[in-house]
């Protein structure tokens, strides 16, 4: 009775990510305040990279990720394309990168494999951070 009574709470005090309602606390700390955070409101349900921004707020800041990898500073995403896109299946990539302590961050988003590859280089990504995760 006390773990659902915590769970509903817990949900209930979530705000969403990027103003996106979760329907469970589900979520994963991935470097500093940056999460993976599902949104299961979304059919099928999305998963998004977010910036906690107080106790129980979110900041978007890549959405509809298929594969991730992280290290201290770095978060790389392979992400799903926007409907409406000319090339069917094909994936769009973004890097996240923060600097400081951790409260500044720049995100390079709907980058191509080609334009992914040529920022990873300029910003010296190691090769060796990988997509390590998948979003299903």
């Amino acid at each position: 009775m006390k773990t659902t009574l915590f769970a509903s709470l817990v949900a209930l005090m979530m705000a969403g990510c990027g103003g996106v309602e979760l329907s469970t606390p589900e979520e994963t700390r991935l470097t500093g305040d940056y999460h993976y955070l599902w949104d299961y409101d979304s059919v099928p349900p999305k998963l998004n990279i977010c910036r906690r921004t107080s106790e129980s707020g979110y900041t978007l800041l890549i959405a509809d990720v298929l594969a991730y990898g992280w290290t201290n500073g770095i978060i790389i995403a392979e992400c799903r394309t926007a409907k409406g896109a000319t090339v069917t299946n094909a994936a769009t990539y973004a890097i996240l990168k923060i600097y400081g302590d951790g409260r500044e961050e720049s995100v390079y988003a709907d980058l191509t494999h080609e334009d992914f590859v040529r920022k990873r280089t300029e910003l010296g990504i190691p090769e060796e951070l990988t997509f390590t995760r998948k979003s299903n």
